[in-house]
């Protein structure tokens, strides 16, 4: 399931993780910042969010996670992963 919620803090989103990408951007200076970029999916309807820094071993692919984070301008900052059981 995707589902997002604003708690004190920050976002959450809820789903399965099914693409893990590692990419990056450059803010408005140019300088080059590392991104990860997640697909967390639910019946066939994708949300990708794009976490700051290399954050791919963090949300386990093909796993019902709940992720927490805040977002900022280029990328979220990320909080806490957390896995379903």
């Amino acid at each position: 399931m995707v589902s997002f919620r604003i708690q004190s803090g920050g976002l959450s989103v809820s789903g399965t993780v099914s693409v893990v990408q590692l990419g990056f951007v450059r803010d408005v200076t140019g300088k080059q910042v590392t991104v990860t970029a997640v697909t967390f999916l639910h019946h066939g309807t994708a949300t990708n969010i794009s976490f700051c820094g290399d954050q791919s071993r963090s949300p386990p692919v093909n796993q019902v996670v709940r992720a927490e984070f805040s977002q900022g301008v280029l990328c979220a900052a990320l909080a806490v992963v957390v896995v379903a059981t």
